[in-house]
């Protein structure tokens, strides 16, 4: 009998150590792909953190928010408890009457309301004046400049006088219509195109998009030594702010990178984001204040002083609050389905 109990348990032995090499080779094979999930979790994660940020909770422009339909964001913004308008004590800005105006009409009195007496060469003894600020319907003046030359009867040579420094061309736009092409593309960002349309509809001034494009370069090379004054005195500033954003010029994608205090602005457009543009442009290099940014990693190159900005951590806390507020929603959902 007790042969018999130990044949059966050599016969169970033997099972168990086959179930166990069973086991053991199915371990080995699932490991892979333990590894393999948590791979794609983490994968899943960084992915659903970043489907969950724009520009209300990250550093993220809003125009990365066009191709994704976002909830409506709610305001950052805290009530300040005062009334919609114009607060107690700010100047107006209502429209003052000139003293010479540049057209006046008036309305005579021909005939008295009461008796129709002729009123024509009566005195007025009363005016009531009205103004009203418009914009002729052409703006568009032609100035002529024109030279003499003259013979001298006692030696018989021939003077010219000189057209003024500018004036080069039979027919050429003025510093005034140019500097209005300039504005509506390089402060109000009209395509070029559009810019030309718009001085023709107002000014009636039919103008190329290559003559546009002559003025702004014009304009550009005149401004030059005020550039240099302003990147000049960024330099010297115990505060600069930079960041930079993509721009569009032309169909191609570049960089519009800005450095500013709160009395200058200096733009500069790079086909670089990072270094190779800073170094283009010249004022980080050489400034040794503060520099507040949004922590891009190019900014930290620089040995100056460094200060995050206030706005870009308001939206991460942002960001950490509202996924605490949906792993909060998740397990909530998970307790109230067991």
């Amino acid at each position: 009998m007790m042969q018999d109990d130990f044949q059966s348990l050599r016969e169970e032995n033997t099972t168990l150590r086959e179930e166990n090499a069973t086991l053991r080779a199915l371990v080995a094979e699932l490991l892979p792909l333990k590894t393999q999930v948590e791979q794609l979790s983490t994968q899943v994660k960084q992915l659903e953190s970043r489907l969950s940020k724009d520009s209300h909770n990250s550093h993220l422009p809003p125009s990365s928010d066009r191709f994704v339909r976002q909830p409506k964001t709610k305001s950052l913004r805290q009530k300040s408890g005062k009334k919609p308008g114009a607060q107690s004590g700010h100047e107006g800005n209502t429209l003052m009457q000139v003293s010479t105006p540049d057209q006046v009409v008036t309305y005579p009195v021909e005939t008295c309301f009461c008796c129709q007496h002729d009123l024509r060469e009566v005195v007025a003894h009363g005016v009531e004046r009205r103004q009203v600020v418009d914009v002729p319907p052409k703006r568009w003046v032609v100035i002529e400049h024109r030279t003499e030359e003259k013979v001298c009867p006692h030696c018989q040579a021939i003077t010219r006088t000189q057209f003024p420094i500018g004036i080069t061309a039979p027919m050429q736009y003025g510093p005034a219509i140019g500097a209005i092409g300039v504005y509506m593309t390089q402060q109000q960002f009209l395509p070029y195109e559009r810019a030309c349309e718009t001085i023709q509809d107002l000014l009636g001034s039919a103008m190329t998009v290559g003559t546009l494009k002559a003025q702004v370069e014009r304009c550009a090379h005149h401004v030059k030594p005020i550039e240099e004054q302003i990147k000049e005195h960024l330099r010297k500033a115990d505060v600069l702010h930079g960041d930079e954003t993509g721009t569009y010029v032309m169909g191609k994608r570049l960089w519009t990178h800005v450095a500013a205090t709160a009395h200058l602005t200096h733009y500069a457009v790079h086909p670089k984001r990072g270094s190779d543009a800073l170094q283009a442009i010249g004022i980080l290099p050489d400034f040794a204040g503060i520099s507040v940014h949004d922590g891009w990693n190019t900014y930290w190159k620089y040995p100056c002083q460094h200060a995050l900005c206030n706005v870009h951590h308001q939206r991460e806390l942002t960001f950490l609050y509202e996924q605490q507020l949906r792993l909060t929603r998740f397990w909530g959902g998970l307790e109230r389905g067991s």
